[in-house]
């Protein structure tokens, strides 16, 4: 016999054994009320979806912090620094604009600064223009990137192993340009432009150059070939309009030297 039902008559009729489970058809079995903002105390709830929880849901800013609630009276209020105007989700409550927790079902912190963003999320990211290094020294990358898909997970799906990060988050750090750390909230090391790679995005990827600060993709070898040649070409010009420039400057010297002798002879003469 499954556990959480009792039978009679040749288990013609099943039962809940216990009032804070919910008998979901499809699978036969009886499953708590996860925790959240959700209790039960009906008998034999029934769910004919394997997603949907058939429990009541605590009033707004209140939670059941480790799920099986049977009464309105085991939801309590949420932790400090969450937004207790609307239902608590599958967690003690959402965390209030600005801040961020490292616990699924505890309280939120605010962001110490305005490099972090912890808007519209229960965790922190890089803003634009700013850097962390995972090998900070109590930094777990891996750890911290399983707690915010935890977070993104609205659903009692949620992995009940990665509800914490236990881990430290490492310093910040504002990169030398700023256009260059981009840092798609995605992406839980940061970002970095087109071009750009390393520490604070500071280095040109394979196939670009710096220049002045700048990563640019390096030309293709035929545009390389016709650059030089047009530099070479422009080169020439310069040098031809010089040399012209300068045997037109002699001939009027020359010129000048020759008028001035002939008049200074006519002159003797007189």
């Amino acid at each position: 016999m499954a556990s959480g039902f009792e039978c009679d008559s040749g288990c013609v009729r099943t039962y809940v054994h216990h009032v804070s489970r919910i008998l979901r058809q499809t699978t036969g079995g009886c499953q708590p009320c996860p925790p959240g903002g959700y209790y039960q105390d009906d008998i034999a709830k029934v769910s004919n979806s394997p997603n949907k929880v058939e429990c009541k849901k605590c009033n707004a800013g209140t939670y059941v912090p480790l799920g099986e609630g049977v009464s309105s009276d085991d939801c309590i209020v949420c932790p400090e620094g969450t937004n207790k105007t609307i239902h608590a989700g599958f967690r003690a409550c959402f965390c209030m604009d600005g801040y961020a927790r490292t616990d699924r079902f505890n309280v939120c912190q605010i962001c110490e600064n305005d490099v972090l963003d912890c808007y519209g999320k229960d965790y922190k990211t890089l803003r634009k223009g700013y850097f962390w290094n995972w090998e900070y020294p109590g930094a777990n990358l891996t750890e911290y990137k399983s707690f915010v898909a935890n977070l993104m997970t609205e659903s009692a799906n949620f992995d009940p192993s990665t509800t914490k990060y236990s881990g430290d988050l490492p310093n910040v750090h504002s990169c030398p340009r700023s256009e260059s750390c981009i840092n798609n909230n995605t992406d839980i090391e940061g970002t970095c432009e087109t071009g750009y790679e390393g520490i604070m995005c500071s280095k040109c990827i394979s196939n670009y150059y710096i220049v002045l600060g700048q990563c640019l993709e390096c030309p293709e070898l035929v545009y390389s070939i016709l650059e030089v040649i047009g530099i070479l070409l422009l080169v020439i010009c310069v040098y031809v309009l010089l040399v012209w420039q300068y045997k037109k400057q002699k001939s009027k010297v020359l010129h000048s030297t020759k008028r001035a002798l002939i008049d200074m002879f006519i002159s003797r003469l007189k």
